[in-house]
């Protein structure tokens, strides 16, 4: 396929757009250079959404817009903005509008939207959660009751008795579907400035008249470890069996189109909510992504950082990446230094991208030898293999280096590799780093396979097993989370005893995604449970109790067992809605505190903090104590009286001050 890019784009766009002999095309990541010389070229937008390009199904550019730059100006060089966060913004730019936004002087980035995926009857216990929230029907103890938790997955299945009320009643105050194009949006009524969607209120959630479904089905399990109440259930299984931690709170669902601009539209919906309503908030994010650069600077997780505060908490997962080989890590030295990938199931329409970054310290040029051993470079930094890239009989292959930056200032190495018809991208990949000048880091490059679609590579020479924590997930602001062990056996839909391997309890996940991050920040936080965990059934997927063993278990397939990062994550959100209860409008550094003070370490974990477990194992500590208790890390000689509050309401504070060094 023709690609126009980089400096090429000057001149093309500067013929065809207002305003563009005063663009700086520079201030374009490689992602929407791309989707953009792809619109150019005559690229249906529905092929563009296909291969996940920063593209939505109207042919706008979906990006991420950095700077001190405001709505207002943005709006009228034609950008449709949706959320600011101080200073990013996520909007559709049309393609005829890009010359104009990227003219403002006060713009710095743009950053093309990328793609996400996805990623408790015994983990309960372990955590000590059930000693602070007691047992069900009642759960008198801190519940989670006046918190708002909010979840942006694959949607809910709003039926289900979990989500309900002992009323009979749903929990969920709202229900944003962002795939359903019906309407009506949260513009139209009155919940957002978003106007893409299907915004659906508790009274078409209780008479079933909302369109909105969980197929997938991981929405519905995540938001039930995290909110569910587990008193949905058949068979001889007694009902709150599998409740999870805050089964009083007040939920809402975000089912996003798993686009990071999306992601952080949810995420501002619910803050959103929660200011109209008064109350604290927390939101689940179990999904993520291997674009961009690992270290907190991406417009994706300065966004969400930029939403988090006092009430305000974002938990993300770690990510299920571990062993996949989808990082590798090269010093470049002498005449170069390689990394291989190998790829495999080729097939026209496909694409492999990866993407790299090295410090501004360093001055390195990168070659690609393809398969057929067709050499491409070196492209020096801040140049490209050409405006429209090269075709090879392995595929049509864009290179760039240092075009674009992170937000802090490294360079990105970008290539993309596209098969179209009579090619074939099977084989050994070469991406051999040149030095030119070497500064304190060495020459050190990092490479990720960002995305693969339905092809497969992974790196094979140079392969690192660390810094593989997904985007969102390596944002200092958010709480991140690894999976550690808790079951191994269940008692399946037809009554079989279900064994699953012979790892130890209590050990690490196989899959969990280690950190640090790419500048050696330290993710994970914490880890929780996140193997075999069992919540919620969607009924949506019209689940059915197989002759063999199956994940559905002996409650009527009321809830099912399923493992991943993403289980483990909100088991931590749902403990921060518990914290919120009783401690009120918490800031971030509180709750990360406060659970790196009261986690487990114990032989599996090691010494902590280490970038698989963090800083342990989650644990609750007592809630319900009515002594004088400390802020995590506060200073010998300040004190903080807490009184428990499990209503709403405002906490009780009682101060005695000798030296504050630290109040949150």
């Amino acid at each position: 396929m023709l690609r126009v890019l980089a400096s090429s784009l000057l001149l093309i766009l500067s013929v065809a757009s207002v305003g563009a002999a005063d663009a700086d095309w520079r201030k374009l990541d490689a992602r929407t250079r791309s989707a953009l010389s792809r619109l150019r070229a005559g690229a249906p937008p529905a092929r563009l959404t296909d291969v996940r390009a920063a593209v939505n199904a109207a042919g706008e550019l979906d990006v991420f817009i950095v700077g001190p730059v405001t709505r207002e100006e943005l709006e009228a060089a034609g950008a449709r903005v949706r959320t600011e966060a101080k200073g990013v913004f996520t909007a559709w730019v049309p393609a005829g509008a890009v010359a104009g936004v990227a003219a403002l002087s006060r713009v710095r980035r743009i950053e093309g939207a990328v793609p996400v995926s996805p990623q408790l009857d015994a983990s309960i216990p372990v955590t000590n959660v059930h000693i602070a929230r007691g047992p069900g029907p009642a759960f008198a103890g801190f519940n989670g009751q006046g918190i708002l938790l909010g979840v942006v997955d694959t949607g809910v299945d709003y039926g289900h008795g979990d989500f309900d009320d002992p009323s009979g009643n749903t929990r969920l105050i709202g229900v944003w579907d962002q795939t359903d194009t019906l309407g009506p949006s949260p513009l139209v009524t009155g919940t957002g400035p978003y106007p893409y969607g299907s915004d659906w209120a508790p009274a078409a959630i209780d008479d079933g008249s909302a369109r909105e479904t969980d197929t997938f089905p991981h929405g519905t399990h995540v938001l039930g470890i995290a909110g569910g109440d587990g008193s949905q259930t058949g068979g001889a299984t007694p009902p709150f069996t599998y409740a999870g931690v805050a089964p009083r709170a007040d939920l809402v669902m975000v089912e996003t189109n798993f686009t990071s601009t999306g992601v952080v539209d949810g995420v501002r919906y619910v803050f959103d909510r929660a200011t109209a309503r008064d109350q604290n908030a927390v939101v689940n994010l179990s999904l993520g992504s291997q674009f961009g650069p690992h270290d907190g600077t991406s417009a994706f997780e300065t966004s969400l950082s930029a939403l988090t505060g006092p009430g305000r908490v974002v938990v993300a997962a770690a990510g299920n990446d571990r062993g996949r080989q989808y990082h590798a890590e090269v010093f470049a030295a002498g005449g170069g230094s390689d990394a291989t990938l190998s790829v495999s199931n080729s097939a026209t329409g496909r694409e492999v991208v990866v993407a790299g970054y090295y410090e501004s310290t360093e001055n390195v040029s990168v070659r690609i030898t393809t398969p057929d051993a067709t050499v491409i470079g070196p492209i020096p930094l801040g140049g490209t293999n050409g405006a429209t890239g090269q075709v090879t009989a392995n595929g049509t292959v864009y290179v760039e280096n240092g075009v674009s930056t992170s937000g802090g200032g490294d360079p990105e190495i970008f290539v993309d590799i596209e098969v179209g018809p009579g090619q074939n991208m099977n084989g050994i990949w070469t991406f051999t780093l040149i030095p030119v000048a070497l500064g304190t880091a060495n020459g050190e490059v990092d490479l990720w396979r960002a995305f693969s679609g339905n092809a497969h590579a992974v790196f094979v020479q140079g392969n690192d097993n660390s810094e593989l924590v997904v985007e969102p997930g390596n944002a200092d602001s958010l709480v991140t989370v690894a999976a550690f062990l808790t079951k191994t056996t269940w008692i399946d839909c037809g009554g079989r005893t279900v064994m699953d391997g012979t790892q130890p309890l209590g050990t690490l996940a196989g899959f969990s995604s280690p950190g640090p991050t790419r500048t050696g920040g330290q993710k994970p936080d914490l880890a929780g449970p996140g193997l075999d965990i069992a919540s919620t059934t969607s009924f949506d997927v019209g689940p059915s109790c197989p002759p063999t063993e199956s994940i559905y278990l002996n409650d009527g397939m009321n809830h099912f067992v399923d493992a991943g990062t993403s289980m483990a994550a909100p088991h931590v959100a749902g403990v921060v809605a518990l914290l919120m209860q009783r401690y009120g409008a918490i800031s971030p550094s509180f709750v990360k505190q406060y659970l790196a003070e009261h986690a487990i370490v114990d032989a599996n974990t090691g010494a902590v903090w280490n970038p698989d477990w963090g800083h342990g194992k989650l644990f609750l500590g007592d809630l319900a104590s009515t002594g004088v208790e400390p802020l995590p890390g506060a200073d010998a000689e300040f004190t903080l009286a807490l009184r428990p509050n499990p209503t709403a309401g405002p906490v009780t504070i009682e101060f005695a001050v000798a030296r504050a060094t630290d109040v949150r």
